[in-house]
Parts: C-alpha cells; sequence; structure tokens
C-alpha cells in the first residue's frame, strides 16, 4: 500500500479474513485432532501473553468511537 492509498475499512479485513479461513477450511478439517488442539493452544497462550496490549487498543477504539459517536451495536 502506498502512502497516497487509504487504510483498508474493518469491514473489508473481516471480509478478507473470512475468505482466507474459507480456503484454509479443507486443509485444517484433514489434520489431526492434536496438531488443531496444539494450535488452538497456542493461538490462546498468544492472546494471554498479548492480553493487556488487545486490551488498551481496545480502549483507544472504545474512546475513538465514542468521540465519533459511532453506535454501541458497532
Amino acid at each position: 500500500m502506498s502512502l497516497d492509498e487509504a487504510a483498508p475499512s474493518p469491514e473489508s479485513l473481516v471480509e478478507l479474513a473470512g475468505r482466507h479461513a474459507k480456503l484454509a477450511a479443507p486443509a485444517v478439517a484433514s489434520l489431526p485432532t492434536s496438531v488443531k488442539n496444539t494450535a488452538l493452544h497456542d493461538v490462546a497462550d498468544a492472546l494471554l501473553d498479548q492480553a493487556e496490549v488487545i486490551l488498551e487498543a481496545n480502549e483507544r477504539d472504545v474512546t475513538a468511537a465514542e468521540r465519533s459517536r459511532v453506535p454501541e451495536a458497532l
């Protein structure tokens, strides 16, 4: 992305992640349960390790949304 391009919207990023997940689903489904469980535990560990950073970013997002009067449901 060049400096003159707008950043992708959150909606487009979620849509792209969904498309990637759909493409990966057959390969993931074929993995042994132990491999999937290990991957889920690794993701959970990463989320726990980064919880403070994630919560701080979320607080900034909530504050910005409140200032912009974004509906609470979003």
